[in-house]
């Protein structure tokens, strides 16, 4: 709400991350990914590369965060939350290698299997 009612497009761009911040914390997936469209549409492709840079950092960060606490199935919606993003594939493989670690973890080993196997 508070992007729509800044003024200049760096205003817009930084509320809007913040509230991708806050609701990737609050595990509102979805409304993220709209709230960082909003990013992206009032960037350059210089801030809009930082942006989607940052933007995988707060899953990572998050899904990190979940792990420490010992919840690991909160953990794994995030990083295959992650695994979905556009990024690099240094990223892609970590999340991939997170997730297998996850699954096997809680004994989901049909799908660590499944995603071992598969390319990223």
């Amino acid at each position: 709400v508070a992007g729509e009612l800044a003024l200049t497009f760096r205003e817009k761009r930084d509320l809007f991350m913040k509230d991708t911040e806050l609701l990737i914390n609050a595990g509102e997936f979805n409304m993220a990914e709209k709230a960082i469209q909003k990013v992206y549409s009032f960037s350059s492709m210089r801030e809009r590369d930082e942006a989607q840079k940052h933007y995988s950092e707060l899953f990572m960060a998050h899904g990190k965060f979940f792990e420490d606490q010992g919840k690991s199935r909160k953990a794994i919606e995030v990083y295959e939350k992650l695994l979905s993003l556009q990024q690099s594939q240094e990223k892609k493989m970590w999340a991939r290698d997170k997730l297998v670690s996850l699954y096997e973890k809680t004994g989901n080993i049909r799908e660590s299997i499944r995603l071992k196997n598969r390319q990223v």
